[in-house]
């Protein structure tokens, strides 16, 4: 009776993504900048994070930094931005990554940013998105005047 028994008690990750953007909407020839925000809400590190953003065809990446030490940043002609990998987001932490962009065309009417991150303790990605909804520029008709000219 007076065996020993052990338990091990592990952790686990709970990484969040919330991906937001700081205009809501924007003329063709605007600018934005979307920011991505990765928090753990877990017990043990997350490691090995990958993150990976998709624009849609109407936006241009102008910039795009943050993370630990400003990481690296790839960018394909796919109009993908890759996140150099991260090597550990710890218990309670949280870490922010920007994408600076300019829209480039009406179409669609909607730019998008859709983010994607998956880890070590994480067998299927997970994503979060956010919009901004494209203009061609806000002009108003002049009102006529009120003694406007006779007929």
């Amino acid at each position: 009776d007076k065996a020993q028994k052990h338990t091990d008690v592990s952790g686990m990750a709970d990484v969040d993504l919330v991906v937001s953007e700081k205009k809501r909407a924007l003329d063709v020839g605007g600018t934005t900048t979307f920011e991505i925000r990765l928090r753990n809400y877990g017990t043990k590190e997350a490691t090995n994070l990958q993150v990976l953003a998709t624009l849609s065809d109407n936006l241009k990446v102008t910039k795009a930094g943050g993370g630990s030490n400003d990481g690296k940043v790839g960018l394909s002609a796919k109009n993908e931005v890759k996140f150099e990998q991260i090597s550990m987001l710890g218990p309670g932490k949280e870490m922010f990554l920007w994408i600076a962009v300019k829209v480039v065309g009406e179409s669609p009417r909607l730019a998008t940013c859709r983010v994607s991150v998956l880890h070590d303790d994480q067998t299927e990605k997970f994503e979060d998105m956010a919009g901004v909804k494209v203009t061609n520029g806000r002009r108003t008709a002049a009102a006529p005047a009120a003694n406007g000219p006779p007929p």
